[in-house]
């Protein structure tokens, strides 16, 4: 089987290179184990950030993303590099001076591991969802062809590499709509997830997606499986990402060898595997071009997927195939995806604040047997095309 892959202003034809052991399922419909309310569905990510990165003279959005800044070296620096109010009395994010080193790092990722990280993907038929900034987007025509021409979703992730945190809400409406209107121009798809800036939402944040006619978002970390909480009175998918399975925490973060990083996903993909047995699993891994596309992390990308293939009872999905699940039959929960008031608790007569938990208590639908009965009614509301949009 070959596939055609369009790279820069040439064709790859890409061989299909799954060994003939490969048992793991890789198109859009639900397998018959997942039907079952069994198996692994595996799930990876390509944030696409390239050509987005901070820029000179780019004021910060708040003096958090300041600090990030300065703490990764993002694009740019300021102190030695030009003091506030040396020569032209310049101030703040305005005395940035380009950081070329750490602009060809990200340079790499457009022209190498980009690239290699598609081609890994084809090799095997799998389909990512890719995190695409507004400006990368518009920065990376060539690699939007790719992405496109391999059938890999197209995510939303900020019409720049911003936070949205500090915005007030009709600024973040503006951003969040200008990155969308990027993202389609150059894919010719419309996101229906999104992934934030260090996955820092506002107040607002859920709300405006759902307003925009977005169904999912991944700013998540509380279950290894799809599920909906509440937003505006409708649900609202939320398909967890990963801070564990992510090359540039484990990678620039952790020092990682390929070999350490390879182990490490083995490691979390059997404990899920031997729990998918009777309920479904979901891993999330997040690749980031910079970081995982280096030859050796590569490596370690093909062996492990040429090792999770080999099980019965794998699926390699897009997120957007696992929202769609998640709202018609996921786990559904009825309390909202976000909640501003703090939930009181009494310990030794003293009154303390703690954010809320959504508890398993609250499930309503899509919870197996233990869902309660008055829910069935619910449950086949919810499954109606007009609750979803």
């Amino acid at each position: 089987m070959f596939r055609s892959v369009v790279a820069g202003s040439f064709v790859l034809v890409a061989a299909d290179r799954r060994p003939g052991n490969w048992q793991a399922y890789t198109d859009e419909t639900p397998p018959e184990f997942w039907k079952q309310g069994k198996g692994l569905a595996i799930t990876f990510s390509y944030n696409l950030e390239e050509g987005g990165q901070s820029a000179p003279l780019a004021e910060p959005a708040s003096a958090a993303m300041d600090g990030l800044r300065h703490q990764y070296s993002w694009g740019a620096k300021q102190d030695l590099n030009q003091p506030e109010g040396k020569e032209n009395a310049c101030v703040g994010a305005r005395c940035y001076q380009q950081d070329q080193l750490s602009n060809s790092w990200y340079e790499y990722g457009i022209h190498e591991g980009g690239k290699r990280l598609l081609k890994l993907w084809d090799d095997y038929g799998i389909k990512t969802s890719s995190y695409i900034v507004g400006l990368a987007a518009k920065m990376n025509p060539a690699g939007m062809k790719a992405l496109t021409a391999s059938g890999h979703e197209a995510v939303c992730h900020g019409a720049t590499w911003q936070l949205d945190t500090f915005m007030t809400e009709e600024e973040e409406r503006e951003f969040h709509r200008a990155g969308i209107d990027a993202v389609k121009e150059m894919t010719n798809q419309t996101c229906k997830g999104f992934n934030a800036y260090w996955m820092l939402d506002s107040n607002n944040t859920l709300s405006i997606l759902q307003s925009l006619g977005l169904i999912y978002h991944v700013d998540d970390l509380s279950r290894d499986i799809p599920f909906t909480k509440m937003v505006n009175g409708k649900p609202f998918a939320m398909v967890p990402y990963s801070l564990i399975n992510n090359d540039i925490e484990l990678v620039a973060g952790h020092g990682f060898s390929s070999e350490d990083f390879y182990q490490h996903l083995v490691n979390e993909f059997d404990e899920l595997y031997h729990e998918s047995e009777d309920q479904h699993r979901m891993m999330s891994i997040s690749s980031h071009a910079r970081f995982g596309g280096r030859p050796g992390y590569v490596r370690a990308y093909r062996r492990f997927i040429e090792y999770a293939g080999s099980k019965s009872g794998v699926w390699f999905v897009r997120k957007d195939w696992m929202a769609h699940w998640a709202l018609k039959h996921g786990p559904r929960y009825g309390c909202p995806a976000f909640e501003k008031n703090l939930e009181k608790v009494t310990m030794n007569g003293k009154v303390y604040k703690s954010a809320p938990i959504c508890r398993e208590d609250t499930c309503i639908c899509g919870c197996g047997e233990d869902s309660p009965k008055e829910s069935q009614v619910d449950c086949e509301e919810f499954d109606r095309t007009d609750v979803l949009l």
